[in-house]
């Protein structure tokens, strides 16, 4: 079932697309930043896209016909943002039944050649509406990184979201994938340049941080493998500072913020 809003045509995934994924979405270091996957090398880019164009009709076409939605394809069908028919990115849900309800996860990627142009709340608000629209649809939560992407708790507390609290990085993601993201964060700031060193070295310090809170890492093996990802000699020790506050203030906050959706009753 296709979605479609003033701009957008939302499209259930296939597996066609995932070649779009993998371009837009893990190619993009500042779209994986706000995942928690490893984007660092080309053959796991290529695994996370063929996972995620497995949410849809062609992966699970027993979920899909049994609930009726899960995780779509945004491209552009007015022209506005993008030539007609781009990729954007994705939105949806991994849905699991829960007690005779469909449950699950939100979560959504756009490419970052589209930000800051309202696409992802236009997005997400279809595929709640599809959401609330389903014969028994239950409770929903979404996680975001959060003194990282201040962007997606916005989107989520439009969408009637409400702060659960945080989560644990390996809780939600296990020690693997925590391993991973740190791997990413590091290569992420090798690839860096000049003039946005700075500032992504203090992202990847704080994520660093969190992960290193969960006993993962420890506070010197994490500043050595930051400032030895800082080719140049002299930067490293200039941004030392700022490196270690990052460092700090990563490990005493949490790194995932919850957030839960209820259905109203009325719905």
């Amino acid at each position: 079932m296709e979605l479609t809003t003033d701009r957008l045509l939302l499209k259930p995934i296939r597996h066609a697309d995932a070649g779009a994924i993998e371009r837009v979405i893990f190619e993009d270091p500042e779209v994986v930043k706000g995942l928690a996957h490893d984007g660092s090398d080309p053959a796991v880019r290529r695994s996370h896209a063929r996972n995620w164009s497995g949410f849809g009709p062609d992966g699970d076409i027993a979920r899909w016909q049994a609930c009726e939605t899960g995780l779509y394809a945004i491209t552009d069908r007015s022209g506005e943002i993008a030539p007609a028919g781009r990729f954007l990115g994705v939105t949806g849900f991994y849905l699991e039944p829960q007690d005779g309800r469909w449950g699950g996860e939100l979560f959504y990627a756009l490419g970052s050649a589209f930000h800051g142009r309202g696409v992802m709340s236009e997005a997400c608000a279809a595929v709640m509406a599809r959401f609330r629209a389903l014969p028994a649809p239950g409770p929903l939560y979404a996680v975001y990184w959060r003194l990282l992407n201040p962007a997606s708790a916005r989107i989520l507390q439009r969408l009637g979201f409400e702060a659960d609290g945080s989560q644990s990085v390996v809780d939600e993601y296990g020690a693997e994938t925590a391993a991973g993201i740190r791997r990413f964060e590091l290569w992420r700031l090798e690839q860096a340049p000049a003039s946005r060193q700075a500032r992504i070295a203090e992202e990847v310090a704080i994520k660093l941080g969190h992960i290193e809170s969960e006993g993962l890492s420890t506070h010197d093996d994490n500043l050595a493998a930051i400032l030895a990802a800082i080719a140049d000699d002299t930067a490293a020790r200039n941004l030392q500072p700022l490196v270690e506050a990052a460092l700090r203030r990563g490990r005493e906050s949490p790194g995932l913020a919850m957030l839960r959706y209820s259905v109203p009753e009325s719905t």
